[in-house]
């Protein structure tokens, strides 16, 4: 029985010490930050974490910011000048970061720590000349090294780049942490600092931190407000919620009592985040002059949150280093596990829209048959695209720039405005209703007058004036006669018609720019000289034009009308001003057959200075408006000249308002339709054109050897996620 005791005794006694010794591991793991606490994290987050930070090292350019707008997950350390913020990164990293009074970070730091049997180091940055310049360091240089590396990429004085360092830190005790360390925000530039300092450092933290799969640890002193802290403020114009954003709050030791409930948030005064704080204390300046090791500092934390009369009562995760690393190594692993599907993504539709460039430059042109092969598929194209939209095949939902250069619609507006401009030119409809016609008239008549009866006079006069008008257009001579306001009614027919002209060739060149601009995109020069052979070929088309209109204006010299309604308009007319009687009783039933308003003829007798008797007759322009002629008595023929010039001048003006536009869409639109193509190529097949040479742009090749490597790079990404 005593055995059996004894035997219990010692069972029981083992027990104890196994308890005591497994209770003893986990809590120096409780507060070991590194090591052994992260082993669970390594099979799953370390292969996502490598691969991540290959993706990162193949899309990103020298200043380490993404060069394909593809969104990585990082952790980016935000803070204002002097807040701490390295001191952090020490106590992260375990190993002596640069410090100084001034702006020490001038460059982005990319910090990779990485848990190994093995201390090492590995520093690297793309120089000057954009050479990649990588050194093997142990611990204790790594300090001076990022100096060195400042100096060499931002200067020896205060200046500020966007090219990136980075450091590769692996040790035994060192957990899995990718973080991006930008420079402390300065408010007001201090010696040699540029003037512009803030808004730099500003832009270069937004443009890191925006995306959804950042996280933003801001570091804030425990001495100030947290909400006046120029970090937190960046922070919530990406993340205004904080859901992204862990705030560390440094110099703890230093604070004031009231520290724990700004860190809870327990009350509406508080500035609340999501992923809320950590107070950690870190190494001081005394400390280190003193030389504190990282190690002996972890200790000293530990003693200083167990013994501070508030901190104490704090909860865990809410204090130390290892409770920062704890959640910052959790969270990254959130993000690289929610954020890999929209990785995927984002590289697949990179890699698409990079097929689709490399696509539409058609390769490189080195031979002349390939050059030759490529401008017959090109000139096709941009004929095809032309005809296209003279026959107006184009979607109906366009922009207003596409709009522009729908050239069936464009040039069907300009003929209309051609029709509304030349009656406006000669004075309009009613001119020849004026008295200031019937004067002119009047006063060429005596010119005339004794060669033959009064009464007989109209025709020659309605000769004379026509053909003088005609003769103005077509010589540039004008009689010495004052008949020049009649003159002008006809020559004023031509700048119209030559400007309907001008303006159709200035918007098929318009077109004919952007046509060649889209086609010839991946061939500028080529498309530049086909842009200026273009223009040449519209010239000549424009020289054609004209001379046809010259032509056409210069026929309407001869008075001439198989027209009826002329006959018809003349008889309407002159029923209506026979007799004042007639005219009374005519004025409501207005002419049904001819185009013009019937003037409404009143009359009444009158003496003028000259004792000879007058007839005053209303006449109603087309707007509506009235005025009051004066006819005197035996002029009787000169109304009927107003009226049969007005009747001709109908006639004349509806057969060029048809046949002017028709003439210049012709000569214009329509020989630009049918004969681009085969034009274009004649002028571009001339001995001083060499079209492989023209395709041969060094700046198109090389954009086009860009987009290959960047297509294979993307391709690499996307195989590094296809493992994950």
């Amino acid at each position: 029985m005593d055995s059996r005791r004894g035997n219990g005794c010692c069972a029981l006694f083992l027990l104890c010490v196994w308890c005591l010794t497994a209770r003893l591991v986990v809590c120096g793991n409780s507060h070991d930050s590194t090591g052994n606490m992260f082993s669970a994290f390594d099979t799953e987050l370390r292969p996502r974490l490598d691969a991540v930070d290959r993706i990162r090292s193949l899309l990103s350019d020298a200043t380490g910011d993404n060069l394909y707008g593809i969104d990585l997950p990082s952790i980016v350390v935000v803070g204002d000048q002097n807040s701490g913020k390295s001191s952090v990164l020490e106590s992260l990293s375990g190993v002596a970061l640069p410090r100084s009074d001034g702006l020490v970070t001038r460059v982005p730091l990319i910090l990779k720590l990485r848990h190994a049997l093995h201390s090492s180091a590995l520093l690297s940055y793309i120089d000057q000349n954009e050479k990649l310049q990588a050194f093997d360091l142990t611990l204790s240089d790594i300090s001076a090294a990022i100096t060195q590396a400042t100096r060499v990429l931002a200067g020896t004085k205060s200046g500020l780049v966007e090219k990136a360092i980075t450091l590769t830190v692996n040790k035994p005790d060192a957990p899995d942490l990718t973080m991006v360390d930008l420079p402390g925000i300065v408010r007001n530039p201090i010696g040699s600092q540029p003037k512009d300092i803030e808004d730099r450092i500003r832009k270069l933290i937004l443009s890191h931190i925006e995306g959804d799969s950042k996280i933003v640890l801001c570091i804030l002193p425990a001495t100030a407000d947290f909400a006046t802290q120029e970090a937190i403020k960046l922070a919530r114009m990406v993340d205004p919620h904080g859901q992204r954003t862990l705030g560390v709050v440094t110099k703890a030791d230093l604070a004031t009592w009231g520290l724990r409930a700004r860190l809870e948030a327990t009350s509406d005064t508080h500035l609340r985040m999501e992923l809320g704080y950590v107070a950690v204390r870190c190494r001081s300046q005394e400390e280190l002059n003193e030389g504190t090791s990282p190690e002996d500092m972890r200790q000293r934390e530990i003693d200083f949150f167990q013994n501070h009369a508030e901190l104490s009562h704090l909860p865990d995760d809410f204090k130390g280093m290892p409770a920062l690393v704890n959640k910052l190594v959790k969270l990254q692993g959130q993000r690289l596990h929610s954020h890999l599907p929209v990785l995927k993504k984002q590289v697949e539709a990179q890699m698409l829209i990079t097929r689709q460039e490399l696509e539409s430059m058609h390769g490189v042109i080195s031979t002349p048959v390939e050059a030759e092969n490529m401008l017959s598929d090109l000139l096709d194209k941009l004929q095809r695209k032309f005809e296209a939209l003279v026959n107006a095949e184009y979607g109906l939902a366009a922009g207003d720039r596409e709009k522009r250069i729908h050239v069936s619609a464009r040039v069907h507006e300009m003929m209309e405005d051609y029709k509304n401009k030349a009656w406006k030119d000669i004075g309009g409809r009613n001119f020849f209703f004026t008295s200031r016609c019937h004067q002119l008239l009047r006063e060429h008549s005596k010119e005339v007058s004794g060669i033959s009866l009064p009464n007989l006079l109209g025709e020659r006069v309605f000769k004379v004036v026509y053909t003088q008008a005609r003769l103005w257009l077509s010589t540039g001579i004008m009689i010495k006669i004052n008949f020049s306001s009649l003159a002008a009614v006809y020559s004023n027919m031509r700048p119209a018609a030559m400007g309907l002209a001008d303006s159709i060739h200035l918007y098929l060149t318009e077109v004919l720019s952007i046509l060649t601009d889209d086609v010839f995109d991946a061939f500028p020069r080529l498309g530049a000289e086909v842009h200026s052979q273009g223009q040449g070929q519209l010239l000549d088309m424009l020289t054609s034009a004209k001379s046809v209109i010259e032509a056409n204006l210069d026929g309407e010299r001869h008075m001439f009308t198989n027209n009826a309604d002329y006959f018809t308009s003349i008889a309407s007319l002159k029923r209506d001003v026979i007799t004042e009687d007639s005219l009374l009783k005519a004025s409501d039933k207005s002419s049904k057959s001819s185009s013009w308003k019937v003037p409404n003829w009143g009359s009444k007798a009158q003496e003028d200075d000259e004792d000879m008797a007058t007839r005053t007759c209303q006449a109603k322009y087309m707007d509506g408006t009235e005025v009051t002629l004066e006819v005197l008595d035996g002029e009787e023929s000169l109304v009927d000249l107003q009226l049969s010039l007005a009747a001709y001048t109908e006639i004349v003006m509806k057969n060029l308002c048809d046949t002017v536009p028709k003439l210049v869409y012709n000569q214009l639109v329509t020989k630009m339709a049918t004969s681009l193509q085969n034009t274009l190529r004649k002028r571009l097949r001339r001995e001083e054109h060499n079209v492989l040479n023209l395709m041969h742009d060094p700046q198109r090749t090389a954009r086009y050897r860009r987009l290959e490597d960047k297509l294979t790079t993307l391709r690499k990404a996307s195989q590094e996620l296809r493992h994950i």
